[in-house]
């Protein structure tokens, strides 16, 4: 038997902040305002070290990008290779542990471009 997950029940809670599950706006709020995450960018950015933390997390999530060159070099999206988008959500994965995508389907109904969203 699988255990029931009460999202309005699902709490979040350490030394930083509360992430809560707001039911009126049907999402999680992290932090005091919702603005945990753009209070953190601000501590790391007025921080050299962990603005150094930062971009080397970064390098490391990034690697090489894709092993299949062929596909890491393919466009999917107008102005992006598979390569750019691994390279811009590292930083977002390194920073909040999470990442949010845009993704346009054709008429077909498979997946033609897809986009990074601030996640922030």
């Amino acid at each position: 038997m699988k255990p029931e997950f009460d999202q309005a029940r699902a709490v979040t809670q350490n030394r930083a902040a509360v992430i809560q599950f707001n039911k009126g706006a049907r999402r999680y709020d992290y932090g005091k305002n919702n603005l945990l995450p753009n209070e953190l960018l601000k501590a790391i950015e007025a921080s050299v070290t962990a603005s150094s933390c930062r971009e080397r997390k970064q390098e490391f999530i990034e690697g090489n990008g894709l092993k299949d060159t062929g596909l890491g070099d393919s466009y999917i999206n107008p102005t992006q290779t598979a390569d750019d988008l691994i390279m811009e959500l590292a930083d977002v994965v390194g920073l909040f542990d999470g990442i949010a995508l845009a993704v346009k389907y054709n008429a077909a109904g498979q997946p033609e471009q897809v986009f990074s969203i601030p996640f922030e």
